[in-house]
């Protein structure tokens, strides 16, 4: 099956979920499937942090992955505003009202609905059976008392839910419009993707030799293959990293450590490489502006694609580690062009 049918099923069921009483977490997950497979950096960033909650989006790992993948598409001006926008309807989305107060939900979809769920039952709980009359009226003012102040919690989590539903529905119909047109990445993936294949081929063939068998491997979609894919993934690396910044005598940073440049240690190269076109290029600038959370992404995305030597890895995970090498590539192949 190749990218374009698992697209299409992974659609398809998001969809005949929406239209029956699937929960919001359910229709949530299928949308988060179809923006991976898509590789729509935007839309996987606010559904990622539906699915999981608002920690996602600023944790120093994966968040710090997702904040930052827009930014070789698009630039990061462009890329902080998509962002800032997509987390504010997210934030809009969650609001509810506290004691007088405005405040925002911050839990995954499914800890929403099971938190929902628990207030339910507790304002359902019927009077226990078999008191005396009056240990019966005085229990039952104390159930509606009880009663009193959850109904109003429990519309507005439902509320919530529905206006979360209603956002990963949205997301489905929108990438349904786009595939029936043909477009089955984002306008922003496809340049993004030819950009980095243009100039793979030109500058790091092997590199894009090996991200071409990764995702060659992930179409195939059993345990084996899975695995190749995310090792194919981690020779991309380093094979951009051989053609971008060979292996060479260690240096000195400005913090007077020693750093290593040999054949192994490629991520130090790939930094260095930044690093060394500082002030010659404004992506270059703005990757070294974060440079911490780029040496993060970086390890994180070499450590999920060294996974698969030691562990099981799964269809997404597969999927996500061939679209961050993409995102990778294009942050560095932008890195000696002036913009």
């Amino acid at each position: 099956m190749d990218i374009s049918e698992r697209v299409s099923a992974a659609l398809d069921g998001g969809l005949a979920a929406a239209s029956g009483d699937a929960p919001a977490s359910a229709i949530v997950r299928a949308a988060l499937r179809v923006a991976t497979l898509r590789q729509d950096a935007l839309g996987e960033f606010w559904l990622r942090i539906e699915a999981e909650g608002l920690d996602v989006g600023t944790d120093k790992t994966q968040g710090v992955m997702l904040l930052n993948r827009l930014v070789a598409l698009v630039g990061r001006t462009e890329a902080d505003k998509q962002r800032e926008a997509a987390f504010e309807r997210l934030m809009a989305r969650r609001k509810v009202e506290r004691d007088g107060k405005d405040s925002v939900m911050s839990g995954g979809v499914a800890s929403v609905e099971a938190h929902l769920q628990e207030l339910t039952k507790a304002h359902d709980e019927p009077v226990t059976p078999g008191m005396t009359q009056i240990d019966t009226g005085l229990a039952s003012i104390d159930r509606n008392k009880v009663r009193l102040v959850l109904a109003p919690v429990i519309a507005q989590e439902r509320f919530v839910l529905e206006r979360i539903r209603d956002a990963a529905y949205g997301y489905l119909i929108d990438a349904e419009s786009q595939i029936l047109a043909g477009q089955i990445a984002p306008d922003v993936v496809a340049r993004g993707h030819a950009f980095v294949e243009l100039e793979l081929a030109r500058r790091a063939p092997d590199a894009l030799t090996a991200l071409t068998s990764a995702q060659e491997r992930v179409a195939q979609g059993d345990d084996e293959a899975l695995s190749h894919a995310t090792a194919s993934c981690r020779r991309a690396i380093k094979a951009l990293a051989d053609a971008l910044f060979p292996p060479t005598a260690p240096v000195i940073d400005e913090d007077g450590a020693r750093r290593v440049l040999d054949d192994e240690r490629y991520r130090n190269r790939l930094v260095e490489y930044v690093r060394q076109h500082r002030g010659r290029s404004t992506h270059a600038d703005l990757v070294i502006s974060n440079l911490s959370s780029f040496t993060t992404r970086l390890k994180s995305l070499d450590d999920l694609a060294s996974k698969g030597v030691h562990a099981r890895i799964t269809l997404s995970e597969a999927e996500s580690c061939i679209s961050w090498t993409y995102m990778l590539a294009a942050d560095l192949l932008r890195v000696d062009r002036e913009e």
